[in-house]
């Protein structure tokens, strides 16, 4: 009888011991952005759960934590397919002087399209502004999101100041 309840004892010490092991390896991996964080999703994913929200609450930025891995990019053609009823004329996808790592992003198209080249994954921040289009640039300013901090800069979207069309400004922003 006492051999029998050693064992089992054993055997439980061993899946306790197993489970901290994946734990501590799962851990690690994250650390080294083998394996994504618990949550987090491609840009374009947050970018377009973002625009959908945002989109419905004129004039307030929301913001998420994304990572960039090599060849991810934003398009506002792509964003567009998936927003509520937006066109790709009324998305603007910037990079802004605050991006970590500015040198490896790319943009394609200046206001449309965004890529990642680095080597390594990037953390970086999503921020998404809806407004009236002539509106949007005072928004901007409202937030601080056009100043030295954060550097997002419109000159690369083809903005009507007199358009009360809704537009929508996705742009990385540092980490906070």
């Amino acid at each position: 009888m006492f051999g029998e309840k050693g064992q089992s004892f054993d055997v439980f010490k061993l899946l306790i011991s197993a489970v901290v092991a994946i734990a501590i390896l799962v851990l690690l991996m994250n650390v080294l952005n083998i394996v994504p964080g618990i949550g987090s999703e491609e840009p374009e994913k947050i970018a377009e759960d973002l625009i959908k929200s945002k989109s419905t609450q004129i004039g307030s930025p929301g913001y998420n934590n994304v990572t960039f891995k090599n060849g991810h990019s934003l398009s506002a053609k792509t964003l567009s397919l998936k927003s509520d009823g937006l066109s790709d004329a009324q998305i603007c996808v910037l990079i802004s002087d605050s991006t970590p790592n500015r040198e490896s992003f790319t943009e394609l198209s200046p206001g449309k399209v965004v890529q990642y080249n680095g080597q390594s994954p990037q953390k970086a921040r999503l921020v998404v502004l809806c407004d009236r289009e002539k509106d949007i640039v005072d928004t901007l300013t409202t937030y601080g999101l056009s100043s030295s901090a954060f550097g997002v800069s419109t000159s690369a979207c083809n903005l009507n100041l007199s358009n009360t069309q809704k537009y929508c400004i996705v742009s990385t922003i540092a980490e906070s």
